[in-house]
C-alpha cells in the first residue's frame, strides 16, 4: 500500500520536460514503474546511462557493442534502455517483459525494438541460440532464488555460444536494507529475499553477495567474464558472463 501511494504521487508530481528526440515519453505512471520516479529528464538520462553500461560490461567480456547482430532486453519495461540503443549499435533490438501493459506501449511506440510478452516464470518465445547479448538490469533483483535459476538456464537457451549474459545485482552498496540477521547471513555469502511471495514486484528485493554470484547463481552454461562495482551512475552491480560452448562445458 505504502507503495502504491508512493507511485501515485510520483505520477501526479510528474513533467514532460525531458528531450526525448523522435520517440514519445511513456506516460508517467509507467515511468514510476520501471524506474521509480517520473522525472522525464531522469528516465531519459538514466536511459541513457545504463546502456552505455551495459556497453561497458560487454567490452569487459571481450564484445563490442557495435559487432553485436541481435540484442534482448530481458525485463525491458517501456523501453527505458532499449530506445538508446540506435546510438551506439545496429543491432537488432528485442524486448521482453511480463507487463503486457509496458509490452503494449513498447510496440506502439518504439519502432527499433521488437517487444514480445512472457511470463513470470520460463520460458522464452524465442528460438535456440537466437541472441549475441542478453542483459537483464534490475530483474533477477526481484526474483526468489529458485525462479532465478530457473531464468538462467533459459536465457542460456536462447544466448548462442560466445555470447554474453550481463546482469546487475543489489550487492554491498544495497546491505543497508538488510536486518541484522540478514546482513549475518549475506555477510557469509547467502542470497537474501525479503517479501518473496510477491515475486517479480518491486515489492521483492533479492540481495547478492558477490560470492553467491562468484560460485552459485550460474550454471556450468556460463563463465563468469566481468564485474563491475555499483557506483552513482548505476547503484546496483553490473555482472558479464559469457556462454560456453557446450562440447567445451561437457569436457570440464
Amino acid at each position: 500500500m505504502v507503495f502504491r501511494a508512493y507511485e501515485a504521487y510520483q505520477t501526479r508530481i510528474a513533467g514532460d520536460s525531458g528531450d526525448n528526440g523522435d520517440l514519445p515519453l511513456p506516460p508517467p505512471r509507467l515511468r514510476v514503474l520501471v524506474a521509480g520516479i517520473a522525472d522525464a529528464d531522469y528516465f531519459l538520462e538514466s536511459g541513457r546511462q545504463t546502456a552505455e553500461i551495459v556497453a561497458d560490461c560487454a567490452r569487459r567480456g571481450g564484445r563490442d557493442i557495435g559487432e553485436v547482430d541481435a540484442i534482448l532486453d530481458f525485463g525491458c519495461g517501456c523501453g527505458r534502455i532499449a530506445r538508446h540503443w540506435p546510438e551506439f549499435t545496429q543491432a537488432q533490438v528485442f524486448g521482453s517483459d511480463y507487463n503486457p501493459q509496458l509490452v503494449d506501449w513498447v510496440r506502439a511506440n518504439l519502432p527499433n525494438v521488437t517487444a514480445v510478452e512472457n511470463r513470470l516464470e520460463p520460458p522464452l518465445p524465442f528460438e535456440t541460440a537466437r541472441f549475441g547479448l542478453v542483459y537483464a538490469v534490475s530483474v533477477f533483483t526481484h526474483l526468489t532464488e529458485e525462479l532465478q535459476h530457473r531464468w538462467i538456464e533459459e536465457l542460456a537457451r536462447v544466448i548462442r555460444p560466445g555470447g554474453l549474459l550481463v546482469f546487475t545485482t543489489h550487492g554491498e552498496g544495497h546491505a543497508d536494507r538488510l536486518s541484522l540477521s540478514e546482513s549475518e547471513r549475506f555477510r557469509a555469502g547467502e542470497l537474501i529475499v525479503q517479501f518473496d511471495e510477491m515475486e517479480g514486484s518491486n515489492w521483492c528485493a533479492a540481495f547478492h553477495p558477490q560470492q553467491y554470484v562468484s560460485e552459485r547463481m550460474l550454471s556450468s552454461a556460463f563463465a563468469l567474464r566481468g564485474f563491475r562495482k555499483g557506483d552513482d551512475s548505476l547503484p546496483q552491480d553490473g555482472w558479464t558472463a559469457e556462454r560456453v560452448d557446450p562440447r567445451e562445458s561437457a569436457a570440464a
